[in-house]
């Protein structure tokens, strides 16, 4: 990958396992002359990859999108991109001194990960970090008794 860098980790407990990525592309500049369409390509041909995982999902990191700002087409274009693989964005509040959310943490729609909201707290240098609360364990799978008759003898 040309435009961003990724570490995957598989938490475990007794109960079940969450894959964690933590993800950073940094921004356009002269020493990282990666246009943004390199890292929606190479960004959506990962998510292909992780999405096959068979465990929960919790994407983390900063991708130097202004997620707040749906007017910048990045930033729809990101939004599209997460749509379309059933994923969501948690994190509502300014994560940068600039009013920017750049910092994310993404899980799919499906997946019950958070127990409380995303929370960004203090600014600990320009940024702020961003802390959510995950739930305990994976809840139980629902059994469901069905009882039925035949009502015609073939």
């Amino acid at each position: 990958m040309n435009s961003f860098e990724f570490s995957e980790w598989i938490v475990s407990t007794v109960s079940h396992s969450l894959r964690l990525f933590i993800i950073y592309r940094p921004p356009y500049s002269d020493d990282h002359k990666v246009p943004s369409s390199v890292f929606f390509r190479e960004f959506s041909d990962y998510l292909e990859s992780v999405l096959l995982s068979k465990e929960q999902i919790l994407l983390t990191g900063d991708l130097n999108i202004h997620v707040y700002d749906i007017s910048i087409s990045d930033t729809r274009r990101f939004a599209d991109l997460l749509e379309s693989f059933g994923l969501k964005q948690h994190v509502m509040q300014p994560t940068h001194e600039d009013g920017h959310t750049l910092d994310l943490i993404i899980t799919r729609r499906s997946d019950c990960v958070l127990m409380v909201p995303a929370k960004v707290d203090q600014l600990i240098s320009d940024y702020a970090s961003v802390w959510c609360r995950l739930l305990p364990e994976k809840p139980p799978v629902e059994v469901k008794v069905i009882a039925f008759r035949k009502l015609i003898n073939l």
